[in-house]
């Protein structure tokens, strides 16, 4: 009688690092990173960077030796919404010293509850920000906008607190290449002051002529402001005006090309 020798069951240290690179791409970042220390090879293959181009956290704590770790591997948008970077042990001061010469492309810290000022410093390409909801009596923000100037695409600084006409000026004075932006103010309150009179004319003028998209929501624009950025930006796309001063009066004498570019669910006039 023969007997059948059984084959030892398959290791998944012995399959090919192609197909470990499948396996993990169904792993989330955390499992990731017990897997990387595991063994050198493991961690070789965790740390890939196609696993850290995009990496979401939302509303938690998490260590500053991990925003650094998805720097370095090349992270290219980071999105840390409703997050507190902390500091647990002394290896974690990196926050400070962040590579320069990362890949981050956007940066999404919207009702970030920590100060990212080491983060921001270290990025000099964003195409994509968002501060939705920040203090922006913190003075670090402005020179980290102003910073990217240069290929800044997207800001959203939508309900965000205390945001003055000096501030508003530096803007808009640098980022010369927005095509979104949002400055929606949707929240109440004594933290959530809404633009000035003098910054929404100060916008209106010199917010880029090729914009796109654009939510003033919220804030106080008026007819004249209306008119000011219809005749400049003859790009736009979407243009939010939910809760503004535009009367109704104004809006009934308006051609449909320039009504039909205001993307607003519910329309409200001043009588």
């Amino acid at each position: 009688m023969k007997t059948h020798q059984h084959k030892p069951a398959a290791k998944i240290e012995d399959l090919p690092n192609e197909i470990l690179c499948i396996i993990f791409s169904y792993f989330n970042l955390r499992t990731l990173g017990k897997c990387a220390q595991l063994s050198h090879r493991f961690k070789s293959i965790a740390h890939h960077p196609i696993f850290w181009e995009t990496v979401v956290v939302r509303n938690r704590e998490i260590p500053a030796g991990f925003v650094k770790l998805a720097i370095t591997l090349g992270c290219k948008h980071l999105h840390l919404e409703g997050c507190t970077i902390s500091v647990i042990k002394d290896s974690d001061y990196v926050i400070h010293r962040l590579p320069k010469d990362n890949q981050l492309k956007t940066l999404n810290l919207r009702e970030y509850e920590a100060s990212c000022d080491g983060l921001m410093i270290a990025c000099r390409n964003l195409e994509k920000v968002s501060l939705s909801s920040l203090d922006f009596t913190k003075g670090w923000y402005i020179p980290s906008i102003v910073r990217n100037a240069a290929t800044l695409k997207t800001l959203d600084l939508s309900s965000s607190f205390d945001i003055t006409f000096k501030q508003i000026k530096r803007i808009f004075s640098a980022c010369r290449e927005l095509r979104e932006l949002d400055l929606s103010c949707c929240c109440v309150g004594p933290k959530h002051k809404k633009l000035s009179a003098q910054s929404i004319e100060f916008i209106c003028k010199n917010v880029p002529s090729f914009i796109e998209k654009l939510n003033l929501s919220g804030q106080a624009v008026k007819n004249e402001h209306f008119e000011m950025l219809m005749e400049r930006c003859k790009n736009i796309t979407e243009l939010c005006l939910c809760n503004t001063h535009i009367t109704r009066e104004f809006w009934t004498t308006l051609p449909e090309e320039i009504t039909k570019v205001v993307k607003c669910e519910v329309q409200r006039y001043v009588n």
